[in-house]
C-alpha cells in the first residue's frame, strides 16, 4: 500500500488526480509494478517521489481518508452564513428598513 505525498495527475490511470494523503492506487485500479516504482522514485516527469510505502492495508488506508474531515475553514460566522442563505429580496427588504 502506498500513500500520496505530492499531488499529481496519473497519466497512466485515465488522468486520475491524486491528492496528498490519499492511498495509491485508487480502488479498482492496479498499476504495473514499474509504474509504482516510477512514482515512488525520481524517474517520473516531475523528477521527485510522489508516493511512499505505508504499513496500512488498502482497506485501512481508504477508511482513514474517508474518516478525515475536509478541514475547510471559510472564515464566515454561522450568523453570516445564515444571512447569506436568505433570498436577495428578503435581504433587500432588511436593508431598506435601516436608517437612510
Amino acid at each position: 500500500m502506498y500513500k500520496v505525498i505530492k499531488p499529481f495527475t496519473d497519466l497512466q490511470d485515465g488522468n486520475h488526480v491524486y491528492f496528498s494523503g490519499e492511498p495509491y492506487p485508487r480502488r479498482g485500479y492496479t498499476p504495473p509494478e514499474d509504474r509504482v516504482a516510477e512514482l515512488a522514485g525520481k524517474d517520473n516527469k516531475l523528477g521527485y517521489p510522489l508516493i511512499t510505502k505505508t504499513k496500512d492495508t488498502p482497506t485501512e488506508a481508504n477508511e482513514k481518508v474517508l474518516e478525515e474531515p475536509l478541514g475547510v475553514e471559510t472564515g464566515v460566522s454561522e450568523s453570516e452564513a445564515t444571512e447569506a442563505k436568505e433570498s436577495p429580496k428578503e435581504a433587500r427588504g432588511r436593508v431598506s428598513k435601516r436608517k437612510k
